[in-house]
């Protein structure tokens, strides 16, 4: 028997038989038609919505809550008593948001569908690799989205939102590899190694191998701008700076737990450890703040990079839940 889309349909609907779901169960062992069962399975959700909201049923259900909340008659008696009547507006309001509440669950709904996502928490990297034979490693508190389907048929466009260090595999046909972001900036490219950080704060594209575009979608003085090996650019709010390094790699030391300084203030890190680690750095000497370290060191969790801290800066630090607290180290009293 031939895995049809109307029988997809049926299966879908819940009316194919026993032995037709067992064929489309075993059809989909095989991930190469993982991306023909989502397309149908969006078609058919787009067609035959899985919520349909009632809305005449809606407001009947409603009016008789609205009688049954302001009765107070008691049983066996005989006294009537006056319901009040809410206005038309407020309960075609409710029965509005009822719709909108269920239209939204849809949305989300296929939005999964349409996606794969990849995701890490705080002190996690992960390797991915894409059905294009592209890697990437997601560092920490990051989330990476790909297409279920149709991701090698056009342009192959991902989403992130934190950092990642891509390597992206060139195609016959040359087709397009672009990172999105929501922090005004995307990144084009066709095959290379690149690092790229999208966070609150800012972003920033470091270019290792290759060549990319960085197209900016905010209210910037350039709309585009093209790097070169050894190159980075930094977007923020108020300005674009593009800048020659002489390491990129560095930039991507987290990928091996190193982490390089140069010339990095104690309040940079602060920035780190709340990115990567989800903790806030707290002191009452702002002073401490505007050290700064320079050099390669190994941490493969926020404790070690803490203590390197200490080591290097001849500070104090101690963890009071998410938040770590700096100071001078306590001077010791002279013996009376």
């Amino acid at each position: 028997m031939t895995i049809t889309k109307e029988l997809i349909f049926d299966y879908l609907a819940g009316k194919a038989s026993a032995l037709q779901k067992q064929m489309i169960e075993s059809w989909l062992q095989d991930q190469r038609n993982e991306e023909l069962f989502y397309q149908y399975l969006i078609e058919y959700e787009t067609m035959r919505p899985t919520y349909t909201a009632d809305v005449a049923q809606a407001i009947d259900n409603y009016n008789q809550f609205l009688k049954n909340a302001g009765s107070n008659t008691t049983p066996g008696s005989n006294q009537a008593t006056v319901v009040k009547t809410r206005p038309i507006w407020l309960r075609w309001s409710i029965a509005a948001a009822v719709t909108l509440l269920l239209m939204t669950s849809v949305w989300l709904l296929r939005n999964q569908w349409q996606y794969e996502s990849y995701e890490t928490v705080y002190g996690q990297t992960r390797n991915i690799s894409l059905p294009d034979g592209s890697t990437v490693v997601l560092n920490a508190n990051s989330r990476l989205r790909v297409p279920r389907f149709g991701f090698s048929s056009g342009p192959r466009e991902v989403l992130l939102e934190g950092e990642a260090l891509f390597s992206v595999s060139h195609t016959k046909t040359h087709q397009r590899f672009i990172v999105k972001t929501d922090h005004q900036f995307q990144v084009e490219v066709l095959g290379t190694v690149f690092n790229v950080f999208a966070r609150q704060r800012g972003g920033k594209v470091v270019l290792n191998q290759g060549k990319v575009n960085v197209l900016f979608t905010g209210k910037v003085t350039r709309n585009k701008v093209t790097l070169k090996p050894g190159q980075l650019v930094t977007i923020d709010p108020q300005r674009i700076r593009v800048k020659s390094t002489p390491e990129p790699e560095a930039h991507a030391a987290w990928c091996n737990n190193r982490y390089v300084f140069d010339k990095t203030t104690v309040q940079e890190i602060g920035y780190l450890l709340r990115e990567n680690y989800g903790l806030t750095i707290s002191t009452t000497d702002k002073e401490l703040l505007a050290l700064t370290i320079s050099g390669s060191y190994s941490a493969s969790n926020a404790g070690e990079l803490l203590q390197l801290l200490e080591e290097t800066l001849g500070i104090s630090t101690s963890r009071q839940g998410d938040t770590v607290m700096i100071a001078r180290p306590a001077v010791p009293q002279p013996l009376q």
